[in-house]
């Protein structure tokens, strides 16, 4: 968290001049790698859809959809039989409003409805939790050069997936762990995000998302369409 703030303190004392300001519409296709310390899920991986548009006086629209796909296979229970799939899903629609605070930086804060729901399945069993609420965040969006983009950004939100129950079989055999899944988490999310523009439409990023629930890190490979 401290690493974090640090990032957000160094974005805000950049002094280069940009030749612009960030763009705010843009569409963004990225692969996401997420992993669980706390959970017993091994890494999942997914795709993000997600995009934004901005106008003239700050405001700007913005929505997202992301889904990943976590598999763990139970010790000593070889076979799909045994295997249990989590496939989390949210959709997300919002907007925000930008501040420059100098050439090329900006202060930005958005507020977005999110819809998320995870399946699960072990088996022939399978059950789905659903749960609606919001994402509220503040960040510091940099145009450090003409091609590069700097960003870093603290989230909240009220609609992650989250294990209740011990989840431990110890040395019996033939167990399926006591888990319970809910998917009303209270998350604090730090991301942090480069994005090199190698034409005027088009380029790639990087971002880095660490959770404040069950050890979540994540990250995002995207390319990235202006217009």
């Amino acid at each position: 968290m401290k690493t974090s703030f640090l990032i957000l303190l160094l974005l805000a004392a950049t002094q280069a001049a940009a030749a612009a300001a960030p763009d705010y519409s843009h569409l963004d296709l990225a692969y996401s790698s997420e992993k669980r310390s706390d959970l017993p899920l091994g890494t999942a991986g997914g795709y993000q859809l997600a995009g934004s548009y901005g106008f003239d006086n700050g405001l700007f629209l913005e929505a997202a959809y992301k889904h990943n796909r976590f598999e763990f296979q139970l010790a000593n229970l070889p076979g799909s039989a045994y295997t249990i799939t989590l496939q989390p899903e949210q959709y997300q629609v919002g907007g925000g409003y930008h501040y420059a605070l100098n050439p090329g930086l900006d202060l930005v804060s958005h507020l977005d409805y999110a819809d998320a729901r995870t399946r699960f399945e072990l088996g022939s069993i399978s059950n789905t939790e659903s749960y609606h609420g919001y994402l509220l965040g503040v960040g510091l969006r940099d145009q450090v050069t003409d091609t590069l983009e700097l960003a870093a950004f603290v989230d909240h939100d009220n609609t992650a997936f989250i294990q209740y129950g011990p989840g431990s079989c110890g040395a019996r055999p033939n167990c399926v762990p006591n888990v319970t899944w809910k998917q009303d988490g209270s998350e604090t999310v730090l991301s942090v995000a480069g994005h090199y523009r190698f034409t005027e439409a088009f380029g790639l990023g990087l971002e880095y998302r660490h959770s404040s629930l069950q050890g979540g890190r994540e990250w995002l490979l995207s390319g990235r369409w202006n217009f």
